[in-house]
């Protein structure tokens, strides 16, 4: 296939995008800007969302364009990569799910019970569409939530365990399979992160996305 078919057949590229920088750089307000232009689904494992009524951004009149999935992710109770996970393969199997609101839980929540209004749809299909974007908030929470999630599978859920050998190769296959699969769907999909400074061989000192 030469490039010019490519292109042909592809008119609407979709892109995939990491964003990373310190906190309270701008990161997740970038992300509301793009509410302006398209729909906007957002998984927050940083619970970060109030800065989208932040009056500077001029979101209210696109508020609609947002749809938010807030997650509440800790050591004990690492619900972000459960969820991640479970919302990675509906994608791919273009199944709808449902989410709870106050816990970002996906499927029944056993503290919101059955009541419908306590849920959302989450329905971002992988059809290719330049009209929405999946933003992941953060990569670095999420590095940590999946730790957390294989070391208390393992019987290392105490805040003080010491993570295994084992431990961080479990995390790698866990994110391999979620940004595997980001990079392989035919949609826009925005990862942020946290950044560290790290020193390479030649001393000199870059700034590198925090994950994993």
């Amino acid at each position: 296939m030469s490039f010019a078919e490519f292109i042909g057949a592809n008119a609407q590229l979709t892109h995939r995008v990491l964003l990373y920088g310190p906190p309270k750089i701008g990161k997740t307000a970038a992300i509301g800007l793009l509410a302006k232009h398209m729909q906007v689904y957002v998984v927050d494992g940083e619970r970060g969302g109030s800065v989208f009524a932040n009056p500077e951004l001029n979101l209210k009149d696109h508020w609609g364009n947002i749809k938010y999935f807030p997650v509440q992710d800790s050591h004990s109770v690492p619900l972000f990569a459960e969820s991640t996970v479970k919302i990675v393969e509906s994608i791919s199997k273009k199944a709808e799910l449902q989410i709870c609101k106050a816990h970002g839980k996906v499927g029944r929540c056993p503290d919101c019970g059955t009541e419908e209004n306590k849920y959302q749809l989450f329905d971002f299909f992988s059809e290719p569409s330049m009209d929405k974007v999946l933003v992941l908030d953060s990569a670095t929470q999420l590095s940590n939530s999946i730790l957390a999630m294989v070391m208390k599978v393992a019987g290392r859920g105490a805040v003080t365990a010491k993570a295994e050998f084992d431990d961080w190769g479990n995390q790698g296959k866990y994110l391999n399979y979620v940004f595997g699969a980001f990079q392989g769907l035919n949609l826009n999909i925005v990862v942020i992160s946290h950044d560290s400074q790290v020193e390479m061989e030649d001393k000199r000192i870059i700034l590198s996305p925090t994950a994993g």
